[in-house]
């Protein structure tokens, strides 16, 4: 099993779901709702943790099997569950 590339793509994903951040940090600029800190800290951690997983392994290479395929679908939904919450986690009135 190449876990390596599987590490490597979910730290690409996590990369781009951080791109999905920017929209509500200006509407957050935009409103005055006070919540703006609460999206450049998770803005920050998903982003860091990302280019530390894709820098760690970015000279990882091959050709993923379709096992691997299912474990980078099935990670990045866990994955992705828990970083989209951070801003209800941290923000929590």
């Amino acid at each position: 099993m190449h876990i390596r590339g599987v590490i490597k793509i979910l730290g690409v994903f996590l990369i781009i779901h951080s791109l999905g951040l920017l929209p509500p940090i200006l509407l957050s600029l935009y409103y005055h709702d006070h919540q703006l800190n609460d999206f450049l800290i998770t803005l920050a951690v998903t982003l860091g943790s990302g280019l530390i997983l894709w820098l760690s392994f970015r000279n990882t290479g091959g050709e993923l099997r379709r096992h691997e395929g299912f474990l980078v679908v099935a990670a990045f939904w866990v994955v992705l569950s828990a970083f989209s919450g951070l801003p209800l986690i941290i923000g929590a009135h």
